[in-house]
């Protein structure tokens, strides 16, 4: 257990390291750090816990269980401030009140029991968990619920809160890799079982002693040592993009940098819609701005002499996809044709048009086409 302690802390505090040693430190930053500096104090004082006599300081053997209240606002706040990348953020502390209660309360009972008391209460309810014949108080099944759903309901509002910066993404820029959040769904998703599962067993276990405490307890620690690796390195090579103006707001959609409208459902285009479609079209054909890496929606608004928010009406009213599939979609059809006219190697060609990764162009090609590159080029100069 406790090579599991060092391991966990050493990734979190390398990677508070990296992040600290940036020149620019976004606001998505700030909050990644707090989590990671979170999950560093945790595996410190489970390593002392373990290691170490803490009687003189017993306060140290119950002030941890208040910790589980900060892992699901930081995880939203990380959530919620993508796309603020140069935002201030107020009116935040609310989602700290339960921490501060249950800290409060802890520091009320350390107060009003004796460090002979405490150690002695602490000291018992470990060997009977060893023996797996500890009984929780009802106010102890209320507080390990609380903690349950506290997280679980953090967790499901950040997968909301990721799912409208992807939207907003695939809305405003043609080039996402770096920028994609992919894996902070999978994280969050990953976060709920490798956290919270083991959490609810750890604690049920209190109630139906059914399994031995030390297996929970290694699957626990465990669990967190692999969710700070996969979080810690996937921010490492995140790419964070300014695209809401501010996260107080109540509305998502209005926070759309540019006030980009989304539209979800397709609406009737009047014969000046139609029109200008064909402008864009036209423009899209004759100067190949999708040849640019870093197009994004507000400077092809700008080439185009139109607002933003117009223009992304323009094509999610008269296309399927949205603004990465209208530029994408060209990319890919230049590169079609290349590949049948040239003998250049793929990789060169899909540089040339606008891709700057390569795992992203396979993938775009891909739900293009239902090919690889390779295959296409194989099926198409026999």
């Amino acid at each position: 257990m406790s090579l599991l302690f060092t391991i966990g802390f050493v990734i979190s505090l390398l990677v508070v390291i990296v992040l600290m040693r940036r020149e620019e430190l976004f606001i998505p930053h700030k909050f990644a750090i707090g989590i990671l500096l979170l999950w560093a104090i945790r595996f410190l004082l489970f390593y002392a816990k373990e290691n170490y006599d803490l009687s003189s300081v017993p306060l140290l053997y119950i002030i941890d269980q208040n910790f589980f209240f900060l892992d699901g606002p930081l995880l939203l706040l990380y959530t919620n401030s993508l796309g603020n990348v140069s935002i201030k953020l107020k009116k935040v502390w609310f989602h700290f009140v339960p921490f501060f209660m249950a800290l409060l309360l802890t520091l009320y009972t350390y107060a009003m029991i004796s460090d002979e008391l405490l150690n002695s209460i602490y000291q018992d309810a470990s060997n009977q968990l060893e023996e797996q014949t500890f009984i929780p108080s009802f106010s102890e099944v209320v507080f390990i619920t609380f903690i349950i759903i506290h997280n679980i309901i953090y967790a499901i509002i950040s997968l909301k809160k990721v799912r409208v910066y992807r939207k907003a993404i695939l809305d405003n820029l043609s080039t996402i890799a770096k920028a994609s959040v992919d894996w902070l769904s999978k994280f969050i998703k990953a976060w709920i079982i490798l956290l919270v599962v083991p959490l609810v067993i750890y604690f049920a276990n209190y109630i139906y002693p059914i399994v031995d405490v030390e297996y929970l307890e290694t699957l626990f620690i465990t669990s967190l040592t692999l969710s700070a690796f996969y979080f810690g390195i996937n921010l490492i090579e995140q790419r964070y993009v300014r695209l809401f103006q501010n996260i107080e707001s109540s509305s998502e959609e209005t926070n759309i940098l540019n006030d980009v409208t989304t539209v979800d459902n397709k609406k009737e285009l009047t014969i000046k819609d139609k029109e200008d479609f064909k402008k864009v079209i036209s423009f899209m054909e004759t100067n190949k701005p999708y040849l640019e890496v870093n197009l994004t929606l507000n400077k092809l608004a700008k080439y185009l002499e139109i607002k933003p928010n117009k223009l992304s009406y323009l094509i999610n009213n008269n296309t399927e996809g949205n603004f990465y599939d209208f530029i994408n979609g060209y990319r890919i059809k230049a590169i079609k044709k290349d590949l049948i006219e040239t003998n250049e190697q793929i990789i060169l060609i899909a540089y040339d048009n606008g891709f700057n990764s390569k795992s992203t162009f396979n993938e775009v090609f891909k739900k293009n086409t239902g090919l690889t590159p390779s295959q296409f080029r194989r099926q198409h100069t026999r």
